[in-house]
């Protein structure tokens, strides 16, 4: 029974209340703005002082003042000047708050001047970017697809703040490229991009020398020859060739041993 009896006054609460009066109403609502107020919750203080406008009742010139200096501390200058300019009309210059109204209203406009010129200023940076990006797409752009050899080389477009990216497209012109890689030689050109481009850049691998001398002896069955060199591999080389220079049969020369001099 109480559980009926309590849904049954939620349900008529919304009906009571605007059964009330409306100067009562008008009453209650200016309770919750001055409470809201209080608690410098100026967002609900505004709702109520709406609901007692919205109610269309005679009101006191000091409520067209109060619910403008709401507005002002929220910035909603619009509203703020429409207000505060309301409540000089009705109470002039022998209101209570006539000197505060001044300056709040002086206040609310040069807001709403400077709202107006960064909005203004706003819309032409906008415009501005919007020009900017019409003219950007209207520029023809070409595709520039480089493949390299080993394939993992980089590439790098010199000078300008751009990433390469496989089949990437880019505006007419001329563009510095360098492509390397770690143990290779790398190469470094120019290209004239006026249409789609492939081009294929092959690194050469660096050959690290020895450093260390080798000396070398070969043999057949008539002939020998002996060599010191950088590298075993060129020391063996040399070697053999020097054999082969002196053998007089079809015997073939042949490394017989090797040693690391230093």
């Amino acid at each position: 029974m109480q559980k009926t009896l309590f849904i049954s006054i939620f349900i008529l609460s919304p009906i009571l209340l605007f059964a009330l009066p409306k100067s009562i109403l008008a009453d209650k609502y200016l309770v919750g703005a001055k409470s809201s107020i209080d608690k410098q919750d100026y967002q609900a203080a505004s709702e109520y002082f709406q609901k007692i406008v919205d109610l269309d009742v005679s009101l006191p010139d000091d409520f067209y003042f109060q619910y403008g200096k709401n507005a002002l501390a929220i910035k909603d200058y619009e509203k703020a000047l429409t207000y505060i300019n309301l409540y000089l009309e009705k109470a002039g210059n022998v209101g209570k708050y006539y000197r505060d109204a001044l300056l709040m209203s002086n206040q609310a406009e040069e807001a709403i001047i400077k709202k107006t010129e960064k909005q203004e200023q706003w819309d032409k940076y906008r415009a501005r970017e919007e020009e900017k990006r019409k003219v950007e797409a209207a520029i023809a752009r070409y595709t520039l697809d480089i493949s390299t050899t080993p394939s993992n080389a980089r590439i790098y477009l010199k000078y300008i703040n751009k990433t390469y990216r496989k089949g990437m497209k880019l505006k007419e012109g001329k563009y510095a490229i360098k492509v390397s890689k770690k143990g290779y030689t790398s190469k470094e050109f120019s290209i004239y991009l006026n249409k789609d481009t492939k081009k294929k850049v092959t690194l050469k691998k660096i050959i690290k020398k020895s450093t260390q001398v080798w000396h070398c002896s070969a043999k057949s069955e008539r002939a020998s020859g002996w060599a010191e060199a950088l590298g075993l591999n060129a020391a063996k080389k040399k070697a053999l060739k020097q054999c082969n220079i002196r053998r007089q049969t079809s015997s073939s020369c042949r490394i017989s041993k090797c040693y690391k001099v230093r």
